[in-house]
């Protein structure tokens, strides 16, 4: 049974997804939906994803959307292959990365650096503990807007 991603390049979620299916090893088919296009509400993908939202997997019969969602769906189809969260110390270490990326925000990040690439030579190269302050840049651009994403 094949599986078909539909995704985004430049969506933090969407390499998630990308990533685990790779760390996985699991082989599948691309299916790239511009959201600059808003493809994500044209028909044909809401008939898959009423939400509206990338990424979302198909396997066989089964569609998943929202990544954490996918995540714990190939761990569960795919038991055999490399677990996403593996058991004991190492997975509570895994569990505590994905806690903290998603804690700060990374889909405003990822979304700010892309709409506002003005603001990214501002911040250099910097360590993971100026990340907030990309969030406030990106803030500051727009201030009537609680997040970007």
């Amino acid at each position: 049974m094949a599986v078909t991603l539909y995704h985004e390049d430049i969506s933090y979620y969407s390499q998630r997804a990308r990533l685990a299916l790779v760390e996985k090893g699991i082989q599948y088919e691309s299916k790239l939906v511009s959201v600059a296009k808003g493809e994500m509400i044209d028909p044909w993908f809401v008939r898959l994803n009423p939400e509206g939202r990338i990424p979302i997997i198909v396997h066989g019969d089964k569609v998943v959307n929202e990544t954490s969602k996918i995540l714990e769906y190939l761990d569960q189809a795919f038991p055999s292959e490399t677990p996403l969260n593996p058991p004991g110390d190492e997975g509570k270490k895994v569990q505590y990365f994905r806690d903290f990326v998603h804690s700060i925000a990374i889909g405003d990040v990822m979304a700010g650096i892309y709409h506002y690439p003005h603001l990214v030579p501002k911040l250099g190269n910097f360590p993971i503990n100026r990340i907030p302050s990309i969030i406030k840049l990106v803030h500051e651009d727009i201030p009537d807007r609680k997040s970007v994403v």
